[in-house]
């Protein structure tokens, strides 16, 4: 069930019509008898506030395939050529009519507004605000009026056209240049018999011949229309009610959409990297572990790293890294020669190397004496001796400072 009203200067003019428009009931009164309406029902699926087509404006603008990009902000700069009043004081509504064809539909924000503030104060929310532009039916007759009280619709093929009822007919002549350039046929819709007669008997004979009278239902006529109209709805952006609340964000629904692929790409990318994380981390104490194991083979595992840092710490409060640095830089030295090492003595407190070595021959012991000063450290012979067909050779090691 739904309920569509229209505030007028006297009140409220509203009906209530079943799903499938079977039945109507009319209703007339105060604000203040409609919001008592309002309150006491609990049913209606919508609350459908009409807009007189006299007090909206529609458009309708082709633009190229190029210009589809563009065509939502160059609206108000179109539009503007065609209104008296100014473009910021209208409130804007558009949908794609065709592929290339868009629609404008556009009421003066104050007036809109005031009607809001009424029904607020007397705690009514309408769901839908529409144009009656918009409930006029499809038929295949070239024209197509539809006329009520003192409103009077037209649909041609170029457009839609709004007028009261007295002026209809010189709306009718200027559309057909002095009658003179008429259309195949015209249906006439109409809710009572009284406003087809009223209207009849406005227009020339002329037209009238070219004239079929329909009479409906108002009620059945809105419900009819109310699935293709709903997407008119002037309820949008600020003035979107707690019923189509989601109105409020279409304008920033790409940028929602934007931000929140942003964020989704974003926390796949942290779980992806939170997974190779997680693999070198794993890779890395695999590591650790072993090199613990090098250290400390049969000592007791608990955190290796941790463990590792304090070996580390009491080997440097002990000199022993000094000592162990001084051994790295020799062993290549020695080894490229085949030196043969009979003891060695680290001095703590003057971080010396003492050793005692045989070497080939005397040439070969100031190959190693120039190795050793390539790297940087202090070689000094204490005493050198023959053994055999080799040299022995006491030598004494320290870094330079």
């Amino acid at each position: 069930m739904n309920v569509f009203f229209r505030q007028t200067a006297d009140g409220v003019e509203w009906l209530k019509t079943s799903d499938e428009a079977i039945t109507s009931e009319y209703f007339t009164g105060s604000m203040e008898d409609f919001a008592r309406f309002y309150a006491a029902e609990e049913t209606p699926a919508h609350w459908v506030m009409i807009q007189s087509a006299l007090s909206t404006i529609y458009r309708q603008f082709s633009f190229t395939a190029k210009e589809k990009r563009h065509i939502q902000q160059a609206v108000p700069f179109m539009l503007e050529e065609d209104v008296a009043t100014e473009i910021d004081q209208l409130h804007l509504v558009t949908h794609k009519v065709e592929d290339l064809t868009l629609g404008v539909v556009a009421v003066e924000r104050q007036a809109l507004q005031n009607s809001l503030a009424e029904l607020k104060d007397n705690q009514v929310t309408p769901s839908h605000c529409l144009s009656s532009f918009h409930f006029i039916p499809q038929t295949e007759a070239d024209w197509v009026m539809v006329c009520q009280n003192d409103e009077s619709l037209l649909k041609t093929k170029d457009g839609l056209y709004a007028i009261d009822q007295n002026n209809l007919p010189q709306l009718l002549a200027l559309l057909t240049e002095g009658f003179s350039t008429l259309p195949n046929s015209i249906e006439l819709l109409t809710f009572s018999e009284t406003d087809a007669q009223a209207v009849l008997s406005l227009l020339p004979e002329v037209i009238r011949n070219l004239i079929e009278v329909k009479q409906e239902d108002y009620g059945k006529h809105l419900q009819a229309s109310l699935k293709q109209a709903k997407k008119w709805n002037l309820l949008t952006g600020q003035y979107a009610t707690s019923e189509n609340i989601l109105e409020r964000v279409k304008p920033w629904r790409w940028v929602i959409a934007g931000l929140a692929c942003l964020y989704c790409f974003d926390i796949g990318l942290s779980w992806m990297q939170s997974n190779t994380y997680q693999s070198e981390y794993q890779d890395v104490r695999k590591k650790t572990t072993a090199l613990f194991r090098q250290v400390v083979p049969r000592g007791v595992m608990v955190d290796p790293k941790r463990q590792l840092n304090q070996i580390l710490k009491n080997s440097e409060e002990q000199g022993g890294v000094r000592f162990s640095m001084l051994v790295s830089q020799l062993v290549p030295i020695f080894a490229q020669y085949n030196t043969d090492i009979n003891s060695m003595n680290y001095d703590k407190g003057k971080s010396e190397l003492r050793l005692d070595m045989v070497v080939k021959d005397f040439t070969e012991l100031e190959a190693i004496m120039d190795a050793l000063k390539k790297a940087k450290l202090t070689p000094e012979i204490q005493n050198s001796s023959q053994q055999e067909d080799k040299l022995r050779v006491r030598l004494r090691i320290g870094a330079k400072s």
